[in-house]
């Protein structure tokens, strides 16, 4: 090819023109990249320092500490890992890295809680000692509650946050998260129980202990943190409080706190299916009320709940029935009422087993737990002791020389597999079948756990020794005599400090099918029963305490010849359902009362040489009632109105039938009665008979 010699030297000149350009403008390319490179990783830095020190904000600024002392082992650990929440749970993701807040108010809506009850309002402890703590939250939030996943709902130790407590207790979860949700899931509007043990530390004085609800790796749950004030003393010092304290029956194991909210909701009771209830002890009932919105806003029925002062030491209502939602809310409901229109509840409640005049009272809440005002419901219900295949007649035996019977006494039950029962004995002990042959035998202090698989139906012992599997009942029996068992996972709590969770002699385990509950039941002789009777105080008059005792003792024999209210399961319950049982520890606080148990021994009511049924109740309005004006059916010749004049210008209190108690103490401690005049003034015609 041809070339031109003059046009090379041109060409050669724009070429190095134009490779010169090229580096030029890579060079202020790549300056340029390096520049947005360089501010991008100054932007992510910044950022990150930026959301590191918010998150130190949020876990370390001061909180309120309570007064008193608290613990002191801090644990800096964060709650979660990957966590979407910014109050004091730390995370990390890449739009927290370019500075870009994510919106929590969703979760912080969805999880929401309300103390609804708890074991007691403060805790008085000697130092070393040990009790089981419960505490049930109501979810007002959106989200459901579970026990387990990603996003638990437990408590952790709190004021500051993430410390070890020096009240840690056996069995924590870890020693900043005392205990994970009792049930498998809480939705909302139900309640949740967390269960956990505190143990008091050697060193006495006064402490304020503080806990916050938490869904693991989501939220501290709003509502729900709690405090409880605990005094560690030496056991001299709570023995006093605990005998001043004697004075005064405890109808309430666990505090209730009334959560609903004042509003300016107006309705009204309108409609209601039944004015007054008339109903055999056990008899399930149906109820149908509606109630008209008379206010001027429209408010979302949310439903009933039973107040405070209605509920059982059990925190549940007298009425209560498995299709409840909880044992203080009846029924639920999610329908809207406008201003002027009637809205419809429809609830179920089962008549209680004892016979007397009861008040089914109800309140209407809507939107969250507001009350909504002038929605009240009260409905009386008459009880009769009518039961299917019991005997109506009243009288109990014919029998004047009979043993001492052997009563059994439902204490407490788990309805959940992931529920246990947890014992031991301050002697050695064994385990054996509904037949008595032996399953196994345990040292002195040797705890054994008890868990129930209700879909198989297999009971499971177990501790470090042993594992055994039953498809039956099995009894716990001392193997010498004055046994003392305790019952490690159960909690009765009484002032100063005390856990009535110890009982006499043998221990069962029983499943009801009728219930589908597995039963902690005591058995033991009725004498021992009247020992830990908590129907009346140490320091009464003798013979009124006596007086007391033989009105129990018959009402005890009327149920063990009538074993027909709890199905044949158990003879009674410990509860004031029946009378109140508390134990050995009642006869440690109450030695008055074995005193008289002892004195009376095997002393019963009889009418024409037949031990009858003796009622008795708190107080009347001035005179006591006859059988068939409160029962209905024929009257009964020993139960007739009789004038009580320590009780004028008082209201009823109870039923109304036989002896009232504090007319009786007041014939006792002003008027000198012996316990036989006090028991033949209100039961008319009767001796007091020794029936073994």
């Amino acid at each position: 090819m041809y070339k031109n010699p003059k046009i090379y030297p041109m060409l050669g000149s724009s070429l190095a023109l134009n490779n010169f350009r090229k580096r030029q403008e890579s060079a202020t390319f790549k300056g340029t990249l390096m520049g947005i490179v360089v501010s991008f990783l100054i932007l992510i830095f910044s950022a990150f320092i930026l959301n590191l020190a918010e998150s130190y904000w949020y876990t370390s600024s001061p909180s309120s500490v309570s007064s008193g002392q608290t613990g002191q082992e801090i644990n800096t650990n964060a709650v979660s890992d990957g966590s979407n929440y910014d109050d004091g749970f730390i995370s990390f993701d890449w739009r927290k890295a370019l500075g870009i807040k994510t919106a929590h108010a969703a979760v912080k809506n969805d999880y929401k809680a309300s103390v609804f009850i708890k074991s007691a309002e403060t805790l008085e402890l000697t130092p070393g000692e040990e009790v089981l703590y419960k505490i049930g939250f109501k979810n007002i939030g959106k989200a459901a509650w579970t026990n387990s996943g990603s996003n638990f709902i437990s408590i952790y130790t709190y004021n500051p946050k993430y410390r070890k407590s020096v009240f840690q207790g056996t069995g924590w979860y870890k020693s900043d998260q005392p205990a994970k949700l009792k049930e498998a899931k809480v939705i909302a509007g139900q309640i949740g129980y967390i269960e956990f043990k505190l143990k008091a530390p050697a060193k006495e004085g006064k402490y304020t202990e503080s806990f916050y609800l938490a869904a693991e790796n989501k939220a501290w749950i709003e509502g729900g943190i709690f405090q409880i004030p605990i005094t560690v003393k030496s056991k001299q010092t709570s023995q006093t409080k605990a005998d001043q304290a004697s004075s005064q029956i405890i109808n309430s194991q666990l505090s209730i706190f009334n959560q609903t909210q004042t509003s300016n909701f107006q309705g009204e009771l309108l409609l209601k299916s039944r004015d007054k209830i008339e109903a055999k002890a056990g008899e399930i009932l149906d109820l149908r009320l509606g109630f008209k919105n008379t206010g001027k806003v429209n408010w979302d029925m949310q439903g009933l709940i039973v107040p405070d002062e209605a509920l059982e030491d059990d925190g549940k209502s007298i009425f209560f029935y498995p299709t409840w939602p909880s044992g203080h809310e009846p029924t639920v409901s999610g329908i809207t009422v406008r201003t002027g229109e009637i809205g419809f509840l429809d609830l179920k409640m089962k008549a209680p087993e004892s016979a007397g005049t009861y008040n089914a009272k109800f309140k209407l809440v809507a939107n969250y737990d507001k009350e909504v005002s002038g929605a009240e419901v009260e409905i009386p219900v008459y009880v009769t002791d009518e039961t299917v295949g019991a005997d109506q007649s009243g009288r109990v035996v014919q029998n004047l020389n009979m043993t001492e019977p052997t009563l059994e006494i439902g204490l407490d039950y788990v309805d959940s597999s992931a529920e246990a029962v947890e014992l031991t004995s301050d002697q050695p002990f064994q385990m054996t079948d509904k037949a008595g042959s032996l399953l196994a035998t345990f040292s002195a202090n040797e705890s054994v756990r008890a868990t129930y698989d209700f879909s198989s139906k297999i009971l499971t012992v177990q501790n470090a020794r042993i594992s055994l599997q039953s498809s039956g009942e099995v009894h716990f029996k001392g193997v010498n005599a004055n046994t003392v068992f305790t019952i490690l996972s159960m909690s009765r709590t009484y002032s100063g400090g005390w856990n009535d969770n110890k009982y006499r002699d043998e221990i069962i385990l029983r499943y009801a099918d009728t219930t589908g509950r597995l039963w902690t039941i005591n058995r033991l002789p009725m004498e021992h029963y009247l020992w830990g009777i908590a129907e009346t105080s140490n320091i009464s008059p003798l013979d009124y305490i006596k007086s007391i005792i033989v009105a129990a003792r018959t009402y005890a024999l009327y149920h063990f010849e009538n074993p027909y209210k709890y199905n044949g399961y158990f003879t009674m319950q410990a509860t004031t359902a029946d009378q109140l049982y508390r134990g050995y520890n009642s006869e440690v606080r109450s030695p008055r009362v074995v005193q008289a148990v002892n004195e009376t021994k095997g002393q019963v009511v009889t009418y024409q040489k037949d031990v009858v049924i003796t009622p008795y109740f708190g107080h009347s309005d001035g005179k006591t009632r006859s059988w068939s004006q409160v029962f209905g059916g024929k009257d009964k010749p020993w139960l007739v109105p009789v004038v009580t004049p320590y009780d004028a210008n008082m209201s009823m209190f109870g039923h109304g039938v036989g002896m009232s108690a504090n007319d009786a103490y007041g014939h006792a401690k002003t008027d000198g009665w012996d316990y036989t005049k006090i028991l033949k003034y209100y039961y008319n015609g009767i001796e007091v008979s020794k029936l073994y």
